[in-house]
């Protein structure tokens, strides 16, 4: 159980103060802007700014979410972060970068936030996105245009429990009559700490077991990214556009396992793992665009995605005389490489309609080599492995919609989308597997101004989920200390989508100086995957199959308030809250406890920004709390995801009109994080719990427009 949130809400009153002074005429940040974009659109959206994602000084844009409404974020240690609506992740929230699917192994871990134009949080899904959207969609709108002859540079440092990182970030463009540029450069040193104890206990089928292993993580990365643009105005309505986006990754890190306890003995009493890995993640886009004087616009796109990862490892297990049991060196392999073609037409049609066709195309494929060798010096037998995989998914949407103003006060949009799916997989041990499979997806959105200051809006729509190409090739990925409660995993190439109803409402009230709305929603999904975990070939493996239906179910209220707007006399001071609840049940499970994808049951987030009149200062803090609950994932396993408590604060200092400086401190409260996990069958029944350190870090940016 967390405390009543006395301490932040105190804060927040504290801060309500008088202001006499005019004033000053510093360069602010306003929320009425995205207000205004979120009002006007039939589209239930959320409009997150520029100036807004980048003032707590976060590198990564991963970690600007954190605050949104709506979002919770799942830190998964050097496995990176997963972003989540309505509290659901892996699949059912969907990424988009400009309004396309991300690359398969992108993450918001990896792209800086000085490459983010702004953030769109889509609840609903529409016709021309993807309908891959069943909790809803996060947009990344990456930056594309910048003022002729503008440059800007920006040094960054930061420290977690004294292990150091720093980020360089430059940017510039221009214009030459027709042709414009611009150029982002970024580089990046980064030292990640994950220090976390598990404790096993319950009983197998050798007896009573109680396990403690002290495990350490650590990751040392470094990565340059290079992002290009050029433009060219071919004519009065025709132009030319050149979008790449180019980061190189080299990395090292370490994995220490030290286990002790009594009963049946694990694998190895302590393990070493070393792994070096490099690669590349290359994204571009060609767009040719034209708008005619009538109005109409088409544009034609063609995209490569490149992705490449290069990792050799080296384990070593050992005994509980500390006598070395087995030693391995593992070189793998994993190349996605990504083609698509997308186009659309848009034209109004007369009487408030605007009509937009389209469609969108992709081949992607899966190239994936792992040769293991290994030498045993106790009696077991060596395992040594030569295994390749390839998969492919080719995809081809249509989709048509229209957005009609029928009245002053009302609006509706309709779309229809139809995608068909055609995956395929195989490798050196197995046959080639080949599925089919379609959606046709309508979507229906109607937004009601029942007066000046107050909306109304509801959605209908038909959303899915489909296996990524990881998940349907056989590969086994194996755990070190291979359990009931930490299996190998595997993929399983006769999973089909997942097919979901949504319906989506929401009502919005305009405030003097800010906004308050409140929204539901409801998803019902066939064909869930879950997760099976079988004893098969003396080890514990973990096989997702489809088994059914769930049903997801919440409630969100966002608002935020600026006093001197709500009134001159008071001081400059943005407040701002959210709350969300979810709820789910999977039919195929039983018990109170079956939620879907241990959804996140429930977030807080309370925040504030001021600026003190007469100083070119900003001060601002947020805190956030995301709640767990007990998860029936399978017949034999129950997890719960571990909570948290963040408060973050910045201060920002003005030096002039083209510096400024920001501090900020990030997890100030450095609260351990607490998982649970819990296994029983006939003949075992087990208990783990995972304590993971605080991550406080310390940063320090200086900002320059040159």
């Amino acid at each position: 159980m967390y405390r009543p949130l006395s301490t932040p809400l105190i804060l927040c009153l504290a801060t309500l103060v008088w202001a006499d002074t005019p004033p000053q005429q510093t360069e602010r940040i306003e929320v009425h802007g995205r207000l205004d974009e979120r009002k006007q659109s039939t589209a239930a959206k959320l409009v997150i700014q520029r100036e807004e994602l980048l003032r707590f000084g976060d590198q990564h844009a991963v970690d600007a979410l954190r605050r949104q409404p709506g979002i919770s974020i799942v830190n998964n240690g050097g496995r990176g972060s997963e972003v989540r609506l309505r509290g659901l992740g892996n699949g059912y929230t969907q990424i988009l970068l400009n309004g396309e699917p991300a690359p398969l192994g992108f993450s918001l871990d990896s792209l800086a936030l000085e490459q983010v134009e702004k953030i769109e949080i889509l609840r609903s899904a529409s016709a021309e996105h993807s309908a891959q959207a069943i909790a809803g969609s996060v947009n990344v709108v990456l930056r594309r245009q910048l003022a002729a002859g503008q440059r800007s540079a920006k040094l960054s440092a930061q420290t977690i429990h004294g292990r150091p990182a720093w980020f360089a970030d430059a940017s510039l463009s221009d214009k030459h009559a027709d042709f414009s540029y611009q150029l982002g450069l970024g580089a990046s040193q980064e030292q990640l700490h994950y220090p976390m104890q598990l404790a096993l206990s319950g009983q197998d089928a050798g007896g009573p077991l109680q396990r403690t292993t002290e495990k350490t993580e650590h990751y040392d990365n470094r990565a340059l990214s290079l992002s290009p643009r050029l433009g060219w105005r071919l004519d009065a309505e025709r132009s030319l556009s050149l979008d790449s986006q180019l980061r190189l990754m080299r990395g090292d890190s370490w994995v220490w396992d030290r286990r002790s306890g009594f009963g049946t003995p694990p694998d190895y009493a302590a393990n070493r793992l070393g792994i070096a890995r490099e690669g590349h993640d290359l994204r571009s886009r060609l767009l040719w665009a034209h708008k005619s004087a009538g109005g109409s616009s088409s544009e034609v796109k063609l995209g490569l995605n490149d992705n490449r990862r290069d990792t050799r490892a080296h384990f070593l297990g050992y005994g509980t005389d500390g006598q070395l049991l087995s030693e391995q060196h593992v070189t793998s392999l994993a190349e996605d490489r990504a083609w698509s073609l997308d186009g659309k037409w848009r034209s109004p049609l007369g009487d408030g309609h605007a009509l937009v066709v389209g469609w969108d195309g992709e081949w992607r494929s899966r190239d994936e080599n792992r040769l293991q060798t290994e030498q045993r010096f106790d009696a077991q037998a060596a395992e040594n492995l030569d295994e390749r995989y390839q998969s492919s998914v080719r995809r081809l949407a249509l989709y048509a919609q229209d957005e009609w103003e029928i009245s002053a006060n009302w609006s509706s949009y309709f779309g229809l989308r139809w995608e068909g799916l055609h995956t395929r997989s195989g490798g050196a041990q197995m046959d080639t597997v080949r599925q089919r499979s379609s959606v046709f997806s309508p979507v229906l959105q109607s937004l009601w101004k029942l007066g000046s200051d107050e909306r109304l809006r509801l959605a209908l729509a038909r959303t899915y989920k489909a296996p990524n190409a990881r998940e349907i090739q056989p590969r086994r990925y194996v755990a070190n200390d291979n359990s009931a409660l930490t299996p190998n995993t595997q993929g399983n190439p006769q999973l089909r989508p997942e097919l979901a109803w949504g319906l989506d409402g929401a009502w919005e009230r305009d405030l003097s100086g800010g906004q308050f709305s409140l929204s539901a929603h409801a998803r019902r999904i066939e064909d869930v995957v879950l997760p099976r975990v079988l004893w098969q070939n003396g080890a514990w493996v973990e096989v997702r199959e489809n088994r059914g239906r769930a049903t997801s179910w919440g409630l969100e209220s966002d608002g935020r308030l600026n006093l001197r707007r709500h009134n001159a006399r008071l001081a400059d001071l943005d407040l701002r809250a959210n709350v969300g609840l979810n709820y789910s049940r999977v039919a195929a499970l039983a018990g109170a406890d079956s939620r879907l994808d241990q959804q996140v049951p429930w977030s807080v987030n309370l925040g504030s920004d001021w600026r003190p009149d007469g100083w070119p200062l900003g001060l601002g803090f947020n805190y956030a709390v995301q709640g767990s609950a007990w998860a029936q994932v399978s017949e034999l396993r129950r997890l719960r995801a571990a909570g948290s408590r963040t408060l973050d604060v910045y201060a920002l200092w003005r030096l002039h009109k083209d510096a400024q400086l920001r501090l900020s401190v990030a997890d100030a409260l450095d609260r351990d994080k607490r998982a649970e996990a819990r296994f029983r069958d006939a003949e075992h029944d087990l208990y783990q719990s995972t304590r993971d350190r605080g991550r406080r870090a310390l940063r320090l940016a200086l900002e320059l427009k040159l």
